[in-house]
């Protein structure tokens, strides 16, 4: 009493306050001293009436008499009930249900005294063994109060309970929905967080019971207590690989099927939407990328071996289910990095015949769709296409005359229709980007493309590319667009030439660039640079008057140190960054495949644009140098000396190092090797010595230099053809040391084999030697030659 006093500190003194202690008190006084129960059970009930407007008293005097009514009463039904109600009244938080109580809250205070007791966890497992409804009904109440105020008290008591789960699962098969429903809610806070928990409920058939329960509320139909139910299940293999596996070795599976096996209907309630979506979210756990890859793989086998695939598949274009996006997402999870997966639904057929491919490109193209479900489509779309390069190159393969069906329900001429449609050319752009994507053949097939227009055929890439220049206020579009070209252009020259043809494209590019508009948009902004930087980066030199060369002018003359600084603040985008971290998120415009490609790219372009930048200004710098009048060239020419002296004298020393490690491996393997790298070293020598020999040639020029007009262009030259020289020493020195660091390698390998076949044939002599002896115990005759050849060989070997 003075402990708890002090821990709730001293009741203000007020005429109402003291008549509730000493009430209380005078009640918690009968009920310890009292014999009869009736007069216990009276002052019990008593303090459960005064328990809400006096929790402080109550719960500082009367919670170590109502555990003891609990363990020494607990035949009596009523007592027991109202010790449980009281219990429950203290220690319940002042909090509304749903939030977190604070640390100073008294029912949170009463909770940690109440749990830090293991005997008291005990004493209601043991009282879940009641038959009586409210007896049983309270304990679990009660549980889940305690759990809400301290789940890691609770939880640690629970695993400290040998049986303590296996009476918790025995909740759900309770014929009383009521005290059903409650375990279900306390076993879904058990085991939140807490992967011990998760697994003992798991193994005790937890799966089985579960999904029971939803089939007796009717699947889909069951409402807030199949909710419930996926919850718990969602619990449970959240980040729990050994549960998921527990989950598909038991064929649950099989079990998840029914559960889409939904009439079709016109109109969707709210509940079944709900439930649908909470189920798909649970199934998409075990094909998500935070899955081992081993047993992601397993999963998605399992998911097509039950048949839960194709009924998804079946629900998702058979029905008009309001909340398609969810379903097509989990889909493309299923699909995602497995080729026979995405093979299978290629080759699936909607109800009317028509190919899966062409009526997911239906949805994403219907702008009376939700956006949310037009962004789930590119990425199932993407999930079918991302590393599957044949499925590519079918559907690039549908672009081209001969490659159009029967029934023209040709993919390839739906994204280009899609393109130029509006309001929904980024869904046909961003379908178009995944098909090369990583796919190097595929760009160079699309090169060949061409669609009749207006002005009669024109090609792929210069019809994506006037469809650019034609778009004012459709951002979604021109993002769209700007990806595609990004991304087409990338490491692929013969591209780059054709969009370079295109009229007018360069002057557009850095009307752009210098837009104010544009550069107030960083998503936009960076595209742009993106595709400019592209042009450069994968330019082979060929256009005339945009070579790399004359398109880093135009950087030159926005600023280098400025484009590069909105590159950077293009890749911390938002909307860039969400978009590769995320595996789906339905409101950024980017697929995750797409938004690593792009930064990838970027990197790329930011590399190429400050190494061209620099290099200019070097060449710059150089022809300084060189017309700066005969004394800079007497400079120049005595520095180029200089250099070759320094070179020769490394390279001396370098052929030394050489000479004593090609000793050091002459019993390596053999003589041949030692013969290829004396040769080489040979070689070396002959350029040293020629290169001594224009040195010389230079130190006699430079008496002539002294007395006449340097001749750059002479200089120039010479300077040129020496850096190649040295280059292509250089060159040859790496290969020899290359092939020196491979030899020591492969003599410490059989170094390594040898020692340790001496070990196996020492093994062997002593087994040898012991079965001779007991030969000889034995009086067995037996001859000992191959041995001593054996042995001799041994020797010969060691020495």
């Amino acid at each position: 009493f003075i402990a708890m006093s002090f821990l709730f500190g001293s009741a203000p003194k007020e005429e109402t306050t003291v008549s509730g202690v000493d009430t209380v008190e005078r009640l918690v006084t009968r009920l310890n001293s009292s014999m009869m129960l009736d007069d216990r059970r009276a002052a019990v009930q008593s303090l459960k009436q005064h328990s809400k407007e006096f929790k402080v008293e109550v719960g500082t005097h009367a919670m170590s008499p109502l555990i003891s009514v609990l363990k020494d009463d607990r035949a009596d039904v009523e007592i027991s009930n109202h010790a449980l109600e009281t219990l429950i009244n203290i220690t319940t938080p002042a909090t509304p249900e749903g939030e977190q109580p604070p640390d100073d809250d008294v029912g949170v205070m009463f909770t940690e005294i109440f749990v830090k007791n293991a005997d008291n966890v005990t004493l209601l497992i043991s009282l879940l063994e009641e038959t009586d409804m409210y007896v049983r009904l309270n304990t679990v109440r009660l549980l889940t109060i305690l759990l809400t105020n301290r789940a890691n008290l609770l939880q640690n008591a629970i695993m400290n309970q040998p049986v303590a789960c296996s009476k918790l699962m025995e909740l759900l098969h309770e014929r009383r929905e009521i005290i059903r429903n409650e375990g279900l809610l306390l076993l879904t806070g058990l085991t939140k967080g807490n992967q011990q928990i998760q697994k003992l409920v798991a193994f005790q058939n937890a799966f089985d019971e579960i999904f029971k329960i939803i089939a007796t509320e009717g699947n889909s139909e069951g409402g807030i207590i199949v909710d419930d139910c996926i919850k718990l299940l969602m619990n449970l293999v959240v980040d729990n690989v050994s549960n998921q596996n527990f989950f598909r070795e038991s064929s649950i599976f099989s079990l998840t099927v029914s559960f889409f096996q939904i009439e079709k209907r016109a109109d969707w309630s709210d509940e079944i939407a709900t439930s649908v979506v909470n189920m798909l979210s649970f199934l998409r756990v075990f094909t998500s990328k935070k899955t081992p890859t081993n047993s992601r793989r397993l999963n998605q086998k399992a998911i097509v071996s039950t048949g839960l695939f194709k009924r998804l598949c079946d629900f998702t274009f058979g029905t008009t289910f309001p909340r398609r996006g969810e379903l097509l997402h989990t889909i493309g999870s299923f699909m995602s990095g497995n080729e026979e997966i995405q093979h299978i639904f290629v080759n699936y057929k909607v109800a009317n015949k028509m190919p899966s491919l062409y009526a997911l490109l239906n949805i994403a193209f219907q702008p009376s769709n939700p956006l949310v479900d037009r962004y789930a489509t590119m990425y199932c779309y993407q999930c079918v296409t991302d590393g599957n390069q044949k499925i590519q190159n079918t559907i690039a393969h549908t672009l081209r005359p001969e490659g159009i069906p029967a029934d023209g329900q040709s993919v390839g001429l739906l994204m280009c229709q899609g393109i130029l449609a509006k309001n929904i050319t980024w869904e046909g752009a961003c379908a178009l980007t995944h098909v090369f994507l990583n796919n190097a053949e595929v760009k160079e097939t699309l090169l060949q493309v061409a669609l009749r227009s207006t002005d009669g055929q024109q090609p792929l890439l210069s019809m994506c590319v006037s469809r650019l220049t034609a778009m004012k206020k459709d951002r979604r579009g021109r993002v769209g667009l700007l990806v595609l070209l990004v991304l087409w252009l990338l490491d692929c020259p013969f591209a780059v030439n054709i969009f370079l043809k295109t009229n007018d494209v360069v002057q557009y590019l850095v009307t752009l660039m210098q837009d104010n508009e544009i550069r107030g948009d960083p998503l936009l902004d960076g595209l742009v640079l993106s595709l400019f930087g592209v042009c450069i980066a994968s330019n082979d030199g060929t256009q005339s008057g945009a070579d790399k060369d004359a398109l880093m002018q135009y950087i030159k003359h926005i600023g280098t140190e400025d484009v590069l600084g909105r590159l950077e603040r293009f890749l911390k985008c938002k909307e860039l960054t969400i978009a590769a971290q995320s595996e789906f998120n339905s409101e950024m415009p980017f697929t995750s495949a797409i938004a690593m490609s792009l930064i990838d790219a970027v990197d790329s372009v930011k590399g190429v644009i400050s190494g061209e930048g620099q290099r200019q200004r070097a060449q710059q710098s150089d022809g300084a140098q060189i017309r700066t009048g005969n004394v800079a060239g007497i400079e120049y020419h005595d520095s180029v000396i200089a250099q070759y002296k320094e070179v020769i004298r490394d390279l001396d020393a370098r052929i030394v190092a050489l000479t004593k490690e090609l000793s050091q491996c002459q019993d390596m393997n053999g003589g041949a090797a030692k013969e290829a790298l004396e040769q080489q070293n040979e070689e070396l020598k002959g350029v040293i010595a020629r290169l001594k020999e224009e040195m010389q040639l230079q130190n006699n020029a430079t008496n002539v230099v002294n007395e006449e007009v340097v001749d750059t262009d002479v200089w120039d030259e010479e300077r040129a053809q020496m850096a190649k020289e040295i280059a292509t020493l250089n060159e040859k020195n790496a290969k020899v040391m290359e092939e020196l660091k491979k030899e020591k390698e492969e003599y410490k390998s059989l170094k390594e084999q040898h020692n340790y076949l001496l070990m196996v044939l020492v093994d062997e002599n002593n087994k040898k030697k012991k079965y001779k002896t007991l030969l000889g115990e034995n009086s067995i005759e037996f001859s000992d030659s191959e041995d001593d050849d054996e042995e001799e060989e041994e020797e010969e070997e060691e020495e």
